[in-house]
């Protein structure tokens, strides 16, 4: 016969077993499934969807979603930080990415609601520089959604995808989580030059399928390729529409084309070690009557607006232009 005493450590035993073996199918998750980080299991195909499935949201992170961002195809929206969202996103009103980077401001706001934002974050600084939470001003080509934390203030407050996630960074160029840009070469080297770590996120620097980044030639000097001076030069904008005044120096610039023009070329060229990585400026092309016209191409150290042919000019249209954008280091 057992005695109570006995029965009391057997209960508390069978309870401990129990509770551990609980716990051990709680965090053992299935091959079809995602450990969360609080250990929870789910399923993989809710991972990265847009949702916090996941009790601590780990399933919708940069570190998690950044390494999918190409997966995501027609009708899928991709969000900032990597995750695929079907239906109508973005600008629907509706926030389908976990960051809310199918509607931002810069994304889908009205151009006066642009420029108030854009006002705030200018606060009393130049119209060229962006103001910082601690009241520093920085130069917003150089500063704004670079990838780094320049405000220093620990928040990224200049790499906030509310500013940030709406950018399309150039090719050779890394998309942070939050949106900023950074050179391709510095993904995987064990340095986090995003504020978000998104770059050296496992998933993106741990598999055979990441594929090797072109090497970029950094810059010496920031003032290394001036535009040139002249009526004729192209506008001249940085990433939030900002008209810009000459002479400015740039890292990279990005071209385009007025409405009824199709821009044929390159979409940017970088400045390196005082050169254009193009020696054309791409040319806006005329489409009418099922035709497209060639506008004459120029140099970069000629970069004006193109011309169309005499017989497609009158006195009520202008010569088409192409229009420059700056963007982040």
């Amino acid at each position: 016969m057992i005695s109570k005493h006995l029965k009391s450590h057997l209960l508390c035993i069978c309870v401990t077993l129990l509770s551990f073996s609980a716990r051990s199918v709680y965090g053992a998750c299935g091959a079809i499934q995602f450990e969360c980080d609080n250990g929870s299991c789910i399923s993989k195909f809710e991972v990265c969807d847009g949702t916090k499935n996941c009790p601590d949201g780990s399933d919708e992170t940069g570190l998690i979603c950044v390494s999918q961002r190409n997966q995501c195809t027609k009708p899928y929206f991709t969000c900032s930080y990597g995750a695929c969202v079907i239906g109508t996103a973005p600008c629907n009103g509706i926030i389908e990415c976990a960051d809310g980077s199918d509607e931002t401001v810069f994304l889908c706001g009205t151009s006066d609601v642009k420029r108030q934002i854009e006002s705030n974050l200018k606060g009393n600084c130049k119209d060229e520089e962006f103001k910082c939470p601690s009241g520093i001003c920085l130069e917003k080509s150089t500063y704004l959604c670079n990838g780094y934390d320049d405000c220093g203030d620990g928040t990224g407050y200049d790499e906030s995808v509310n500013y940030c996630g709406h950018i399309e960074c150039p090719g050779y160029a890394f998309k942070c989580a939050s949106g900023g840009c950074i050179a391709g070469d510095l993904i995987c080297n064990g340095k986090a030059d995003c504020f978000d770590n998104s770059d050296e996120a496992p998933l993106l620097c741990n598999t055979s399928s990441v594929t090797t980044q072109p090497t970029v030639v950094l810059p010496t000097s920031l003032s290394g390729c001036p535009l040139p001076h002249g009526d004729e030069l192209p506008i001249l904008k940085d990433k939030y529409g900002t008209y810009l005044k000459p002479p400015i120096n740039m890292i990279t610039v990005f071209f385009s084309c007025k409405p009824g023009y199709v821009l044929e070329g390159a979409k940017a060229s970088r400045c390196a070690n005082q050169q254009w990585s193009l020696d054309v400026v791409p040319t806006c092309n005329i489409a009418t009557l099922g035709k497209t016209l060639r506008a004459a191409p120029r140099t970069c150290s000629m970069a004006i607006r193109p011309t169309p042919p005499a017989h497609m000019r009158d006195k009520r249209s202008t010569a088409p232009h192409a229009t420059i954008r700056l963007a982040p280091r």
